[in-house]
């Protein structure tokens, strides 16, 4: 089964609300997805982590520098917060306690952290590392990208790993080297990987170079035939569990309608939306059947 992109989305929401094929004005394509990301973000996302909180989790991990205190929060963290700042060294995985700065009682070094605490959009790591063994892990959760139609993207036909390339079904116009790019699973769970990726090269028969494509905690090539590319920040498939496609689509147009003054069949997408919410939540609720689980959390920890 193919994935299911923004086009499948924007027509379920036209069927749903009953909305003309408009390519232009308050019901186009642009529109419609202006509206879903916004419903994803702050109606679909919360709902989501309210059932299976790690499931946007994911992170980043800096290496530790000596005299170094100071290591950003990755720019998609959702609110610009880390959930858990953690040292890995060699097999071994600690969690960093968060404290008040107040708490810091000197300006000595260590050759580990004992604790840490936000400063803007860092985390400040205490003690000052005197020592380069270790990394410094900071878990967030990642925002939800915007969402984007497929003509915007590109679709991966060809996947050359020895030369850090792939090509692509075709290339939008609009971009250039000059522009990073995402890389989307197009299987369950959706996963955007890759993040931030720069363009190496645009050459001629749609391909386009890396200077190394995106690998996994084991080496291991996660580029697939299939799968999409974005500008970075968007998608052309929901981040979201398959089971809650319908959800997005069914929020958007109850959105719709009531934005264009169709209070009446506005408030009947509402009800609906509220019958809907209930039996995916109970979908994705964490509970054992058989020893599985129904979503996979962690999904984006590679």
């Amino acid at each position: 089964m193919s994935a299911y992109t923004t086009n499948d989305l924007i027509k379920s929401v036209r069927v749903r609300g009953m909305f003309p094929d408009a390519s232009k004005g308050t019901l186009s394509a642009e529109n419609i997805l202006l509206v879903a990301s916004e419903e994803l973000r702050l109606t679909l996302v919360p709902m989501i982590m309210a059932a299976r909180e790690k499931y946007y989790e994911t992170f980043v991990d800096y290496p530790m520098i000596s005299g170094q205190e100071i290591y950003k929060i990755p720019d998609r963290a959702v609110g610009g917060i880390a959930s858990v700042v953690q040292y890995v060294i060699n097999e071994s995985v600690t969690n960093v306690a968060p404290l008040d700065p107040n708490q810091r009682s000197t300006t000595g070094t260590g050759s580990y952290p004992k604790g840490f605490y936000f400063e803007n959009d860092h985390i400040v790591i205490y003690p000052k590392p005197n020592a380069t063994q270790g990394t410094i892990r900071v878990r967030y959760f990642q925002r939800t990208s915007l969402l984007e139609q497929t003509l915007n993207c590109a679709q991966i036909t060809v996947v050359d790993e020895a030369n850090s390339s792939v090509t692509l079904r075709t290339i939008p116009a609009s971009w250039s080297s000059a522009m990073p790019l995402d890389f989307i699973s197009d299987k369950s769970p959706y996963a955007i990987y890759g993040l931030d990726k720069p363009i190496n090269v645009i050459s001629a028969g749609n391909n386009v170079s890396f200077v190394l494509l995106p690998y996994d905690r084991d080496n291991n090539l996660m580029v697939k035939a299939g799968d999409w590319l974005s500008l970075a920040g968007y998608s052309p498939i929901p981040e979201i569990p398959s089971e809650f496609f319908p959800l997005l689509a069914q929020a958007t147009a109850a959105r719709l309608l009531i934005a264009i003054g169709d209070d009446l069949n506005g408030k009947k997408a509402t009800d609906e939306l509220t019958k809907m919410q209930s039996v995916a939540i109970r979908l994705i609720t964490p509970r054992e059947q058989f020893g599985l689980k129904k979503v996979k959390s962690d999904w984006r920890n590679w």
